[in-house]
């Protein structure tokens, strides 16, 4: 079924605090909180609003392919059958990561022509660090450059400095980066 909220009560005040940070012009915020607190529903409701009250676009990136999955199961769990939601979001997964099974699972993109054209098309995606580190043709060309207005680092102990910035190309020089992870990660 449908739901707006996560099931925990810190949303509504995190996106008030949210929107106040950005009308101030901040352009980072830092998110953090021990394992289990919620981070990945959290993610996936601000995916979500954003989504239902804007244009803006989101792309969340982490290092696990896991981690992508249960993302996208979170995100799945705003949608019923034929909302624009379902339909609007995308996880490139690395083809070492590929199951055929997988290819009947709404928002997953495999291994296939035109996989980085549908990922880019999307007003959520969600993939690796490192799908973006090899994807360095594409990205030479322009396809993912400054493509999104939310780029959201999860888990950041798994982070390296390098992996950082080249993803913080795929923000537009006007969005916001959100960072979390646990007290070891943040």
């Amino acid at each position: 079924g449908s739901h707006v909220l996560a099931q925990f009560g810190t949303v509504a005040p995190y996106l008030t605090a949210t929107a106040k940070d950005a009308c101030r012009g901040a352009r980072t915020q830092v998110v953090q909180g021990p394992p289990g607190c919620g981070k990945t529903a959290l993610i996936a409701t601000k995916a979500f609003w954003i989504f239902a009250f804007s244009e803006l676009t989101v792309i969340v990136t982490n290092q696990q392919n896991h981690s992508n999955l249960v993302l996208r199961d979170a995100l799945e769990g705003f949608c019923d059958e034929n909302t624009q939601f379902r339909n609007a979001f995308s996880v490139l997964m690395a083809r070492t990561a590929w199951k055929d099974s997988m290819a009947q699972v709404i928002g997953l993109i495999g291994p296939g022509s035109r996989r980085v054209a549908k990922f880019t098309d999307a007003r959520v995606a969600i993939c690796t660090m490192g799908i973006l580190a090899t994807y360095g043709r594409r990205m030479r060309s322009g396809s993912v450059d400054k493509a999104w207005d939310l780029h959201v680092i999860d888990e950041m102990q798994s982070q390296s400095g390098d992996l950082q910035l080249l993803s913080g190309r795929v923000r537009r020089a006007t969005g916001r980066t959100s960072l979390l992870g646990d007290t070891n990660q943040a």
